[in-house]
């Protein structure tokens, strides 16, 4: 499990040197939002139709991706306001039907959800520095979570899904510096096409 956080983690370092194609949005102005929540009771959205450069390619605002190889959906959700960058991922464990609840724990091999901000000026490609710029989890020693992710609706036709889901993450005790513990509730996720591979 470890591996697939630090994956993400990985490519959370890229996206923060990221280019917005257009103009960045404002909280106002962002209204395709195609997965809102709250993080510690403040609103957070991310915006479907938002492109963003990373290196050489491309990433939208919010991107779901299935394996047929080991049954996993990964999430991924990129926010940018002004300076302000933060980015949700998660993987899933889920059936080719997708329909269900799943348990979301840092302890499980495959599903688990995480929030990261990144702060201005402070995120580079050296891990120590990455470690200190941002807040969310230690990937080398995630801590805890509890949470469930629910896939409400999903159309094999057209790919699209959405869902709802909630979840904590708690700093290991030996992270250093410690790490708050953050809170994402009212999670959705409305009609995000999935990618299949």
């Amino acid at each position: 499990m470890k591996s697939k956080l630090l994956l993400f983690g990985l490519y959370t370092i890229l996206i923060f040197s990221c280019k917005k194609k257009d103009d960045k949005p404002t909280a106002s102005t962002q209204t395709n939002k195609g997965m809102v929540c709250k993080v510690d009771g403040v609103a957070w959205g991310a915006d479907k139709n938002a492109m963003y450069f990373i290196g050489n390619d491309t990433t939208m605002g919010i991107e779901a991706d299935y394996s047929t190889n080991d049954s996993s959906l990964g999430i991924f959700a990129v926010r940018v306001v002004g300076m302000d960058t933060s980015v949700i991922f998660g993987n899933v464990t889920v059936p080719p039907s997708m329909l269900g609840t799943y348990a979301l724990s840092f302890d499980s091999d495959n599903s688990f959800m995480y929030f990261r901000k990144f702060f201005p000026g402070t995120l580079d490609f050296n891990f120590v520095a990455a470690y200190m710029g941002y807040f969310g989890i230690d990937l080398s020693s995630p801590g805890t979570q509890t949470g469930t992710f629910k896939i409400t609706a999903y159309n094999p036709t057209t790919k699209k899904m959405s869902a709802e889901f909630n979840f904590n993450q708690i700093s290991s005790p030996d992270a250093n510096p410690k790490l708050p513990t953050i809170t994402i509730t009212d999670g959705k996720i409305e009609d995000v096409t999935v990618l299949i591979d």
